[in-house]
């Protein structure tokens, strides 16, 4: 590949964009075969100054789902920007802050070749190109992570395997020549891709027994996680087609779902593959989806909770915070809270508490200083006697009264580490849902943006399930373990991603990180203490940015509880 410059360039322009020439260095006529579970291609880094720019891209589909998705990362001494683009084969006219920038390219396809001729970037007020001069084939594409828009119409018209279509007009198991059974609901019709895919899988991993795609209806694809027993659990997720050996006949139940609960319970979850792409359509839904109904738990004897509150300026928002502690939470113990004062005004403090200490065993722990969460954190776990902490922000407001039950029920699960809540904005939309790894290049809050409507069609972000990691807002843990994992980092990470590192961790040591989309409060985020928009604010988290990078290299990964049909340069998803 070469870099293709007009001819009326000065040689310093020429100068300028010798390192903006390739997305990947290939040869003539290397074919790229794209595999699972991800495969994008990166180009080098370069200098761009700030500007307007014209985006063109042209190529030739042939099993494209939606428009392959382009990634730009703009990296300057402080910030990264990042832009997510459809290539919809449209000019895109972009504005781009400049500095070190890089290109990600994922296709999102089925088997089959997609032909991308041209990229080329140009700057609106110049005649020149940076082009990356493409011309060769991609190769046979297999399903990977496609940083698509669900928002934007499918541009493949899904080729549905004629022969067996017709068969599924009730619940039924079909029995394939290549080994195994594929059981289809009613409505549903296999697509011609999903032979080949299922085969494979069931061909080249011996362990695996069950195998499910992501949920079709229509034109929408609905992508999910990977398997999930604690989202199976009370929620029926995968709505498709299910295959299985033939050899494993103990798992031809009434439903696909049952089919892969029975699966894990006799081989385990190793034994479930998730391919995530479409391999069965609905041609409507399935009138509205009823929301999963998660019982509140009930225990004999609940351990003793302490409720650990940073806080400093905003004494309203404290007030709110404690008042829905005492009057929002249905909880059979009197609940510790410690509340670490970063040098909030004493008298202003005293009266805040003064009204709840009838409900709440309410303690203070001065900790006046320079704002480091971590150490404040750190100091509140230090003080706290109860069984279970719950790391709380000031600026959380419980609003259903069986939040914390719910939070400690999955906490004494010797399983599980860290154990998060749906947060909701003052508006009722999601404000986090869990943290998925490799969004936007680093992690970020999933679901961020979306309607109560929206949530309804995603029973992973309204039941107990998986997750990553959690954000540090509300988030709850044994006491014993918070020590053992040696708490939140105040030396590195003192302001920002010290509660992701900290679930990390968790996970390395074998826990999980569970979420409780079932319990739900309303997150006035970052009121409190404010953003980070002044110089060194900016230093500083850009060098936590890079700690936090280097220790997890969370940039190209593919979070398993964050569908790769997802797009990975937006926090919603969508």
């Amino acid at each position: 590949m070469r870099q293709v410059l007009e001819p009326d360039q000065t040689e310093t322009q020429n100068e300028s964009l010798k390192q903006c020439g390739e997305i990947r260095p290939f040869d003539t006529n290397q074919r790229i075969e794209f595999v699972q579970p991800h495969t994008r291609l990166t180009s080098n880094e370069f200098d761009l100054p700030s500007g307007l720019y014209w985006l063109q891209c042209s190529y030739s589909p042939s099993a494209i789902i939606s428009p392959p998705r382009l990634g730009i990362f703009c990296q300057n001494a402080l910030e990264t920007h990042v832009i997510g683009v459809d290539l919809d084969r449209k000019d895109r006219l972009l504005e781009l802050v400049g500095g070190r920038v890089r290109f990600e390219l994922t296709p999102y396809a089925y088997p089959g070749n997609l032909y991308l001729e041209e990229l080329a970037l140009r700057p609106m007020s110049g005649v020149r190109w940076i082009n990356f001069s493409l011309r060769r084939g991609l190769g046979k594409l297999l399903p990977n992570t496609g940083l698509n828009k669900l928002s934007e119409p499918q541009v493949l018209a899904f080729p549905v395997d004629e022969q067996k279509s017709n068969v599924h007009s009730q619940d039924s198991w079909l029995v394939h020549e290549t080994g195994y059974l594929s059981f289809s609901p009613s409505g549903h019709e296999l697509l011609s891709v999903a032979e080949d895919l299922v085969s494979k899988v069931f061909d080249t991993q011996s362990e695996t027994m069950a195998v499910y795609g992501d949920n079709l209806v229509g034109a929408v694809v609905r992508g999910l996680p990977d398997w999930d027993p604690i989202l199976a659990a009370t929620a029926d997720y995968v709505e498709g087609a299910v295959f299985v050996r033939e050899s494993a006949k103990d798992l031809r139940l009434s439903s696909g779902m049952e089919a892969l609960r029975a699966a894990e319970r006799l081989f385990g979850s190793g034994a479930i593959h998730h391919i995530p792409v479409p391999l069965s359509r609905a041609a409507v839904a399935d009138g509205d989806r009823s929301r999963p109904s998660v019982p509140c738990p009930d225990h004999a004897d609940w351990p003793s909770v302490t409720i650990v509150i940073p806080t400093k300026i905003r004494l309203d928002l404290l007030a709110l915070c404690l008042n829905g502690l005492a009057k929002q939470t249905d909880y059979p113990r009197k609940l510790e809270v410690v509340i670490v004062d970063n040098g909030a005004e004493p008298q202003e403090l005293e009266a805040v508490i003064a009204k709840n200490l009838a409900s709440l065993d309410i303690r203070i722990i001065d900790r006046s200083g320079p704002f480091n969460f971590s150490y404040l954190v750190n100091q509140g776990v230090a003080q706290a006697q109860g069984e279970i902490v719950v790391l709380l922000n000031d600026d959380v407001v419980p609003i259903s009264p069986t939040w914390l039950k719910r939070m400690v029920d999955s906490a004494m699960d010797e399983r599980v580490g860290a154990v998060g809540v749906r947060l909701l904005n003052k508006d009722g939309t999601i404000q986090h849902a869990g943290v998925a790894l490799g969004l936007c290049g680093l992690c970020g809050h999933m679901w961020r943006g979306l309607s109560d409507a929206d949530v309804q069609n995603y029973p992973s972000i309204l039941a107990p399930s998986r997750r990553s990691a959690v954000t540090g807002a509300c988030l709850a843990v044994r006491r014993s373990l918070y020590h053992e994992a040696g708490g939140f980092d105040e030396a590195d990470l003192q302001v920002t991603l010290n509660d992701i590192d900290f679930c990390l961790r968790l996970n390395g040591m074998g826990y999980q990180t569970l979420y409780r989309g079932d319990a739900v409060l309303i997150h006035d985020e970052s009121s409190s203490r404010g953003a980070d928009i002044d110089i060194a604010k900016l230093k500083r988290r850009a060098a936590e940015i890079e700690t936090f990078q280097t220790r997890w290299n969370t940039h190209d990964m593919q979070d398993p509880w964050f569908s790769p049909y997802f797009d990975r340069y937006s926090e919603s998803g969508l």
